[in-house]
């Protein structure tokens, strides 16, 4: 998985709550061990390893929990999860809408995007997940085709822009691929 980007506010905040976590964590911890008269040559965790404990914690798992979208206080969505949908192709002028198969791997920090058509398979580089007004996800993906792709299609770069409906249950925009194949079209998904 890669970074991605967004413009979240709690990407600021969170980090803060999370030290405090930790520094009233690591003297509770202290204290309790000097009352319980733990060897002193035994060291206990600091206060950036109850840290990193409790930021990966919230990093993989935490950031999922309904309540804390519902609340507010996360805005980027959990994309993770199987999508299905279709492309259109300006290499045979939109007339086809051509089946796709996406997995998103995520998680607070990180993601993936791999998306599989019958000729070939792409994976995301970058991105960014935007929150405004809507839920904007953006990235740069590179493409590998099947062997049983046609002579003219060859590995790629390009880039891929989705909005999330309402709902959070389709993702639907629009792709451009790298500037020897100059191929445009448009991608629709929808959650499994």
């Amino acid at each position: 998985m890669h970074p991605y980007a967004t413009d979240s506010q709690e990407r600021k905040t969170i980090p803060l709550f999370i030290a405090a976590f930790a520094v009233v964590s690591a003297v509770a911890l202290s204290r309790f061990l000097a009352l319980i008269h733990w060897p002193g040559w035994i060291d206990a965790p600091a206060t950036i390893g109850f840290y990193g404990f409790y930021f990966d914690i919230f990093r993989r798992w935490i950031w999922r929990i309904p309540l804390l979208h519902t609340l507010g206080i996360i805005k980027v969505p959990v994309l993770s999860g199987h999508w299905k949908g279709y492309v259109t192709t300006s290499y045979d002028e939109l007339a086809d809408k051509h089946p796709v198969e996406v997995e998103i791997l995520q998680d607070w920090t990180h993601m993936i995007v791999k998306l599989r058509t019958r000729y070939s398979r792409s994976e995301s580089l970058i991105g960014s997940i935007l929150v405004g007004t809507d839920i904007v996800v953006d990235y740069e993906y590179r493409n590998e085709p099947a062997p049983g792709a046609t002579d003219t299609m060859h590995a790629h770069r390009g880039s891929t822009t989705l909005r999330l409906s309402k709902e959070g249950d389709v993702l639907e925009g629009e792709y451009f691929s790298g500037r020897d194949r100059a191929n445009y079209g448009a991608i629709k998904l929808h959650r499994e």
